[in-house]
């Protein structure tokens, strides 16, 4: 009987997780659908005034640099619109194979990540006398993934912002790679020393529009993240103490051996 009720509830935890899963996939798809449904509204709306932003800085040679200085802020603003834009449109995405594939090095993804963000985790803390580390611990010879880098590479980068903001009074980010011995997958951590997420933060932090951040946030970085997770056939492991740290762990099948070019 003991047996019998310890299998009945591993097979209810099962299903529950099942279930979980599907209703995340279901919400993703719904927002993929709702969002392919507007956006060639919203990129009709917004091609007008990308253009004459466009023609303005390159034929408008009596503007003064304040005017510039403005203008590129507009562009950078229709560019984040934009992008947005096809980050909702990327998660009704289902198959890996809508992508171009070409075998991707973590370690150096990683490391253009930090570049990127060093304002961010780096210079901008500084100012208000905060101080984050940022430590990376890759592993050698790390195999390649097939993927879209412009895809992993962004998806990396939210992490890492993440990480950064669960670090208000500082702190030390963690940047791991290494081969699953099990199963030879490509397994990335980004890991923070930060305020931690409750449990029910962290039930809830993969749907769509919902964050912790007020109006600082959009609530689609991590579903970004974990739809360009599924559609490379990796997982997403989430692990979170409140006041103590979070662990983002990504996985991925590592590229097949010979692999050198793109794939369709």
């Amino acid at each position: 009987g003991a047996r019998l009720y310890g299998a009945l509830q591993d097979a209810y935890q099962d299903l529950r997780q099942t279930h979980q899963t599907v209703m995340q996939q279901e919400r993703l798809r719904a927002l993929g659908q709702m969002a392919s449904g507007i956006a060639h509204d919203i990129n009709n709306a917004l091609s007008p005034a990308a253009l004459y932003v466009q023609s303005m800085q390159t034929r408008e040679t009596g503007l003064s640099a304040r005017a510039r200085e403005h203008l590129g802020v507009i562009q950078q603003a229709i560019e984040d619109v934009a992008r947005t834009v096809q980050r909702m449109r990327a998660f009704y995405m289902p198959r890996v194979s809508e992508l171009t594939l070409t075998p991707v090095d973590m370690n150096q993804v990683l490391l253009h990540v930090i570049d990127l963000t060093r304002a961010r985790w780096s210079n901008i803390p500084q100012e208000r006398g905060v101080v984050v580390h940022v430590e990376s611990d890759l592993a050698p010879d790390l195999p390649k993934i097939l993927g879209a880098e412009n895809e992993v590479r962004d998806a990396f980068t939210n992490l890492l912002l993440n990480a950064v903001d669960a670090l208000p009074d500082g702190g030390v980010i963690h940047l791991r790679t290494r081969v699953d011995a099990r199963d030879e997958r490509v397994v990335v951590e980004v890991q923070d020393n930060g305020v931690g997420m409750s449990e029910t933060t962290r039930s809830r932090c993969l749907e769509p529009f919902f964050t912790t951040k007020g109006e600082r946030g959009t609530g689609l970085g991590l579903p970004m993240v974990f739809g360009m997770v599924q559609r490379h056939g990796g997982d997403l492991e989430i692990e979170s103490e409140l006041g103590k740290r979070t662990t983002m762990r990504l996985t991925f099948p590592r590229a097949p051996t010979g692999v050198t070019g793109e794939q369709p």
